[in-house]
């Protein structure tokens, strides 16, 4: 199984403060769609909580210690790991 991160980086190596991506490059965000697009995103709480609704086209999978409704959640890194195995998913992005 192939385990890819994607993040934009600002130049202080900063990746995310408060929520919010440090910098909006319309390329940055093209290539993220184009790569991301088709295949299961994996994030935590906070970000599924500031991207405001599941990002479309994608199987988005949420990384949270408390339950959540309508949203494909796994308790621990573990739990997530092996229903990808027994899914025998190939590939998945973690965001």
């Amino acid at each position: 199984m192939k385990i890819n991160i994607i993040a934009g980086m600002a130049q202080n190596r900063v990746i995310g403060k408060n929520n919010t991506l440090p910098r909006h490059y319309s390329e940055d965000l093209q290539h993220f769609k184009k790569t991301t697009t088709g295949h299961i995103i994996v994030m935590g709480y906070n970000t599924y909580l500031s991207l405001g609704r599941p990002l479309p086209n994608r199987r988005n999978v949420v990384l949270s210690k408390e339950p959540m409704e309508g949203v494909e959640y796994y308790t621990s890194i573990p739990a997530l790991m092996e229903q990808m195995k027994k899914e025998d998913v190939s590939e998945f992005f973690v965001i």
